[in-house]
């Protein structure tokens, strides 16, 4: 692991605390990568869903970040899987222009 790729619980929280602020006042994006919505559609999953399903994460699906964002110089990147019984959901989510910004959130590699 880099020097970015992990965080103290507190640290994780407060991303947590402050992405669930976001989805609250309804400030999210999600990016229309192919695989997101291949996702969603294949899923069924709806925007609230998708926003509840964020807003449950927690610290013990926490995987990485913050790492620097290659996109967006001084912005950070974040890395959740969630288990779903037999399969990981990956999230990998970003704060930046005061908006939450769900970059990818599908299936996880691993169950591949």
């Amino acid at each position: 692991m880099g020097l970015f790729n992990s965080s103290s619980r507190q640290l994780v929280e407060t991303f947590l605390d402050n992405s669930n602020n976001l989805i609250a006042q309804n400030r999210v994006v999600i990016v229309p990568r192919q695989v997101n919505l291949d996702f969603i559609e294949g899923y069924g999953l709806r925007i609230g869903t998708i926003y509840r399903m964020v807003a449950a994460l927690t610290f013990a699906e926490y995987v990485k970040g913050p790492d620097p964002d290659r996109n967006h110089e001084g912005e950070w990147i974040w890395v959740f899987i969630r288990r779903e019984g037999q399969r990981g959901l990956y999230f990998k989510l970003q704060i930046r222009l005061e908006m939450l910004f769900i970059i990818s959130i599908h299936e996880s590699k691993e169950n591949k």
